[in-house]
């Protein structure tokens, strides 16, 4: 028997936060939850940022266009945290399934093509969103962070990968 292989992006994200920004307050089935500044909580997460953003092609579109063929989330595959004297440290895996022929990656930066021959081009990027608000084409509370995302497309088995776990 032959087993489904499925396209996948997968992101791996380093990022380091300064205690004198940052708190940590807990881990949840979502990973680490920081809070920010004494005030809003959040956690690390990844951004698809509009890139070619026209007058016919407004970040709206690009926001709608992310969601309805991606459904605006990427998995967590994995997170290690590591607490510094000065620093925070998290290493998190996003994995994301690409099963829309119309999208492909060149590194971080992600086009879409429609239908309609609108071209969408999004540069993948940290960010930190709250708590609850994880979804890639939102970046609602546009901080800086610190670190390096590395983007990459894999063909693999439906069986083993972070869908379906052995």
């Amino acid at each position: 028997m032959e087993d489904t292989m499925l396209k996948l992006a997968y992101f791996t994200q380093h990022v380091t936060l300064n205690r004198n920004d940052y708190e940590y307050i807990e881990e949840d089935e979502l990973g680490v939850v920081f809070r920010y500044n004494e005030s809003v909580l959040c956690r690390p997460y990844i951004y698809f940022r509009p890139i070619n953003v026209t007058s016919t092609l407004n970040e709206y579109e690009f926001t709608e266009t992310i969601f309805e063929c991606y459904e605006g989330n990427a998995e967590i595959v994995s997170q290690t945290f590591t607490e510094f004297e000065d620093r925070f440290q998290i290493v998190t895996r996003y994995g994301m399934v690409l099963g829309d022929s119309n999208g492909e990656f060149t590194g971080c930066e992600f086009t879409y093509r429609q239908d309609s021959d609108n071209i969408f081009k999004y540069q993948v990027e940290n960010s930190i969103v709250p708590k609850n608000e994880c979804c890639t084409p939102l970046n609602p509370l546009k901080l800086a962070v610190n670190g390096t995302l590395e983007c990459e497309v894999v063909n693999e088995p439906l069986a083993g990968s972070f869908l379906c776990p052995n």
